[in-house]
């Protein structure tokens, strides 16, 4: 068996991540969670798909570089179930579905930025949110999958309305192509077991590789009270609350070799290094200035040209419309600087010295 852990949940995912990235004291000589996971599975390879966000990215390329492992970038996204500027949602989880995805190469990392920056920017109601529409500008260079029970097409299987989810999966592979994955969860839940049926059959059909995924939220069993209490903090519960048991099933950490045997397929387990061998592995680099390139306005560089020769005051017209454009001329010359006067000499004073009457 060859497996890597690619739907994995660090300290970043704020509200129930427990996976520590980096040795908070000394990140370049202490292994962390991840790092020692990685080394027990034996593949070499380091995902981190947070919930929304990619701040623990950078963390993550230094701390496989310090120890010699492959980093894949990655983010569980929040997709809008309609437009990421519907805004009009009574309750959260009405708002978003969960879509995962990983770099596969550095344009694929820019658009995960790209992506990343419109979430919070514009679709930003409850929790950062893409949608389709931006789905279909900046999916490059990126591989997706359908994630877990709350997931694009598994909440569509589970409000029953077959049809919908169907249509869901046709939309991504066909928008997606060989950069489309099907993820297989097993937490002990029916739902799990209802969504995994249908997606097995549709993903068979229509040759779409299964990855096995563990939705790991902390490093190891023992600390699932621990995760529990960081649960409590999220929705405002009581440990002791006997309605309250966290997430539901069991599973949720970074299984040994045994706990993925007895839980998946060993097809589905193997399946995730085809994710690992796309990713072409050292995509964030440090140490190098990289500034942005911009596209000056064709606007302005016809109004710089003009005011070459003549005396003019750039201003964009309201009607005038903004192309991409790039401006190309020589820098303009130094204003003369004018001669300053030297300064004039200071003004003595007279001095004056009271005396009072008796000489004293």
């Amino acid at each position: 068996m060859t497996f890597t852990d690619l739907h994995v949940h660090s300290e970043f995912s704020l509200q129930d991540g427990m996976i520590h990235i980096a040795d908070k004291k000394d990140p370049k000589h202490v292994k962390a969670d991840i790092v020692l996971n990685a080394e027990r599975r034996n593949t070499g390879a380091v995902a981190i798909t947070d919930h929304g966000n990619m701040y623990g990215q950078a963390v993550a390329a230094q701390v496989c570089k310090t120890f010699g492992l492959k980093h894949i970038p990655g983010c569980e996204f929040y997709m809008a179930t309609d437009s990421r500027f519907d805004k009009s949602y009574a309750k959260r989880g009405d708002a978003y579905m969960h879509i995962n995805s990983w770099c596969k190469n550095k344009e694929g990392y820019a658009n995960m930025c790209r992506l990343q920056r419109a979430s919070f920017v514009e679709g930003f109601y409850y929790v950062p949110r893409i949608d389709k529409d931006l789905l279909q500008r900046y999916h490059d260079g990126i591989m997706w999958s359908d994630a877990c029970v709350g997931g694009t097409i598994c909440t569509h299987i589970l409000k029953g309305d077959i049809d919908k989810a169907y249509a869901e999966f046709m939309w991504y592979l066909n928008l997606l192509g060989d950069d489309f994955y099907i993820e297989w969860h097993n937490h002990g839940i029916e739902a799990e077991d209802r969504c995994n049926t249908i997606k097995e059959e549709w993903a068979n059909a229509h040759g779409v590789p299964i990855i096995a995924c563990t939705d790991a939220h902390f490093y190891k069993k023992e600390d699932a009270d621990a995760h529990k209490t960081l649960l409590c903090i999220q929705y405002g519960n009581w440990f002791d609350n006997p309605t309250f048991g966290g997430f539901q099933g069991d599973g949720y950490w970074l299984m040994d070799e045994d706990e993925l045997i007895e839980r998946y397929p060993i097809e589905y387990l193997n399946n995730t290094q085809l994710v690992v061998n796309r990713c072409e592995g050292d995509i964030i680099k440090f140490g190098d200035t990289m500034p942005p390139k911009f596209q000056v306005p064709q606007w302005f560089i016809d109004q710089v040209n003009m005011s070459r020769t003549t005396e003019v005051v750039i201003d964009k017209p309201d009607d005038m419309p903004i192309d991409d454009g790039q401006i190309l001329m020589e820098p303009a010359p130094p204003e003369p600087v004018a001669e300053v006067a030297p300064p004039e000499p200071p003004v003595t004073k007279p001095k004056f010295v009271m005396k009072t009457i008796g000489g004293k």
